[in-house]
C-alpha cells in the first residue's frame, strides 16, 4: 500500500492482494450482519432491519471494490477529508 497526501484529500493505492484481502474481509462482514439480523429477528424484530441495512450496504461495497479492482492491477481509493469518494483501478 502506497500513500499519496494532498492538501485537502488523500490518496491510498492498494495492490492487488491488499484489494483480494478487503474483499474477503466485506464478504466476512456481509455474512456475520446477516446471521446477526436473522437471530435479531427472533430476539428483536427491529434490530434486524439495521442488520438487513448494515449487510446491504457491506455488500454494495464489496460490489464497488470488485469492479475496481477487476482488471488485477489493484484499486487507488482517494479520500476526501477523511471520506472515501472515489474508488477506481490502477491500471
Amino acid at each position: 500500500m502506497i500513500g499519496d497526501k494532498e492538501y485537502y484529500q488523500k490518496k491510498l493505492k492498494i495492490d492487488s492482494c491488499g484489494t483480494n484481502q478487503i474483499l474477503g474481509a466485506l464478504a466476512v462482514t456481509a455474512s456475520v450482519a446477516t446471521i446477526a439480523g436473522i437471530i435479531a429477528t427472533v430476539v428483536f424484530p427491529p434490530v434486524a432491519l439495521g442488520f438487513a441495512v448494515a449487510a446491504a450496504l457491506t455488500g454494495f461495497a464489496a460490489g464497488v471494490v470488485t469492479i475496481a479492482g477487476a482488471y488485477g492491477c489493484g484499486v487507488k481509493v482517494k479520500r476526501w477529508y477523511g471520506l472515501p469518494w472515489s474508488i477506481t483501478s490502477q491500471c
